[in-house]
């Protein structure tokens, strides 16, 4: 710093451009944008000049609001947004960011362009806290769907980069400060008990939990409350995702539901013309119409008070599970994903899964 000038900058203009983009973006260009960084923030320039950011809360409340991923990304722009000037001095701009909880702070010239950005967990370069949440992995299924794959190997123990899919979750966890983990185990569970021992190689503590027969995700969930007295996340086994855990956690803690239910845009092309039709009568025709919904993406955040509401020693599973507490009025809640997130069902997904780890998964 100089004269009270912030001159010790976190990125040089070159690596600000990877935090970058344009008024002609799109909403899903600026998920990519945010997915690739980490950084929860992309920032929406006309040249170096920015006229607003997105952040992934943005992200969230415009999926909720109905807003398409090939949306402009004008239709989710934040222009109320925190900024410094580069007269701030540094040490109080950090202040100002641990007090008032701010994530991200772009740092602009007298011109209103962008000439840094302060992200709050680089500068603090502490250890992350370490979660007191347990974590439940579900990796008692049989796979079918990806026979012979799985004829030999469960399907959480797939080689997805050279490492499996459940070792990839599990450093995942542990980055984001989750070492109290348990696993569901069933279909060849010695495989993964055998791999993973008790999670010492990985600076974890891994605890099993057998299912004797298969009881469905609910009712795993049942087994695991016996043992856990407090809150805790479920993620399927064969999930291959950059969700952000701990947002979700403290998201789940704000709306105080019984059940959070991470979700997914997913988007549905119908390739012919749909008809509405009142009483015989045609009111309208869209030609091909995209529908876009939310999809179950198999991580949950879990009151041990559900086992209430889960049969003893038979087959539950989550729609069960869900349709009771809606029954019973308990609330339950949909978390938006805006991260990378796939489930890998079938072959083309497997497929997929590998490709997309060699961009996204697999760099420094």
């Amino acid at each position: 710093m100089e004269n009270g000038r912030m001159t010790n900058l976190n990125h040089h203009p070159e690596e600000l451009q990877r935090f970058t983009i344009t008024l002609l973006a799109t909403v899903k260009d600026a998920v990519e944008a945010i997915d690739k960084t980490g950084a929860e923030i992309v920032l929406v320039c006309s040249g170096s000049k920015l006229n607003g950011v997105v952040t992934d809360s943005d992200v969230r409340r415009g999926i909720l609001r109905g807003i398409k991923m090939d949306d402009s990304v004008k239709e989710i722009l934040n222009v109320n947004f925190h900024f410094a000037s580069e007269q701030d001095p540094r040490e109080s701009v950090i202040h100002r960011m641990i007090q008032e909880n701010i994530r991200q702070m772009p740092v602009l010239n007298p011109m209103g362009e962008v000439i840094d950005l302060i992200l709050l967990k680089q500068v603090m370069q502490q250890a992350q806290k370490v979660h007191t949440t347990p974590v439940l992995i579900m990796a008692g299924g049989l796979g079918t769907r990806l026979r012979p794959l799985t004829a030999q190997t469960p399907k959480p123990m797939m080689s997805i980069g050279g490492k499996p899919i459940m070792e990839i979750l599990i450093e995942h966890l542990k980055q984001e400060g989750f070492r109290d983990i348990y696993v569901a185990v069933n279909y060849r569970k010695e495989t993964i008990k055998t791999f993973f021992e008790h999670g010492e190689a990985y600076g974890v503590n891994l605890h099993y939990i057998e299912e004797p027969e298969r009881l469905g995700t609910a009712g795993a969930i049942r087994l695991a409350i016996e043992q856990l007295t407090k809150p805790f996340l479920v993620i399927n086994g064969d999930i291959l995702t950059k969700a952000n855990f701990s947002q979700f956690l403290k998201f789940h803690r704000k709306v105080q539901a019984a059940l959070t239910i991470a979700s997914v845009p997913y988007d549905i092309s119908i390739p012919y013309g749909v008809i509405e039709v009142n009483q015989h009568r045609v009111t309208g025709l869209t030609e091909k119409p995209r529908i876009q919904t939310l999809i179950n993406a198999g991580i949950y955040c879990v009151e041990p008070q559900l086992i209430s509401f889960i049969p003893e020693n038979q087959y539950f599973d989550m729609t069960h599970l869900i349709g009771r507490l809606l029954e019973q009025k308990v609330p339950v809640s949909s978390y938006p994903l805006h991260e990378y997130w796939l489930d890998i069902g079938k072959h083309l997904d497997y497929k997929k899964a590998n490709n997309d780890y060699k961009t996204l998964f697999n760099t420094p």
